[in-house]
């Protein structure tokens, strides 16, 4: 099914798109070789990808929709950013990888705007031994979680289902529980045993 996205690909790169309209003002920018972006069936909205490096995969799962822009940019090789079915991003969310890390956010997902996730310092710091002390990590968001307006999340975070991250809050590297409530700067646990919809009683 057509649509206007722009795409600037290398011819050892691959580009998949099931049954979905992006928006024509979307951009995928696939730089290097064997780089891959999947998309599923009715994905919709603005998408922007810029990928340098090689051995680089972007999947994203059937009816995630997109009302503003959703921006992933990897740099370097062999990283992956993974978006599960039915997620929902409301206004810019900005996804970028660096350092074969990755980036995986799981089902029904719900983001605001202004957010933003790195799994990476992007430069390297070392101590006196010459020991890097600031490599790439992971960055994962479980089934279910609600990621508020203005929130950061920084390598290492790895977040529960069911859970919801309050506004602007500075999720730093550690393990968040499922269903609770999680805020701060940094953020921190305060109130567990929650759930959440996406629809007001």
């Amino acid at each position: 099914m057509g649509s206007g996205e722009k795409l600037l690909i290398d011819d050892k790169s691959r580009y998949n798109k099931g049954q979905s309209v992006l928006r024509d003002d979307s951009v995928i920018e696939l730089r290097g070789a064997d780089n891959t972006v999947d998309i599923g069936d009715n994905v919709k909205g603005r998408l922007s990808v810029s990928v340098i490096g090689n051995n680089n995969k972007i999947i994203i799962a059937d009816n995630v929709f997109m009302i503003s822009c959703l921006q992933i940019a990897i740099r370097l090789n062999g990283s992956t950013i993974t978006i599960g079915p039915d997620c929902t991003f409301q206004g810019l969310v900005r996804l970028s990888s660096h350092e074969a890390s990755s980036i995986t956010i799981g089902a029904d997902c719900m983001f605001s705007s202004d957010i933003t996730a790195s799994t990476s310092d992007v430069h390297a710091i070392f101590d006196a031994d010459n020991v890097r002390i600031n490599p790439a990590q992971p960055i994962v968001i479980g089934d279910h979680v609600w990621v508020g307006n203005g929130v950061k999340l920084l390598k290492g975070a790895t977040v529960g289902s069911g859970s919801v991250i309050g506004m602007s809050s500075l999720v730093t590297r550690g393990q968040y529980p499922e269903n609770c409530i999680i805020a701060g700067t940094p953020a921190r646990v305060v109130r567990k045993d929650i759930h959440w919809t996406r629809h007001l009683p």
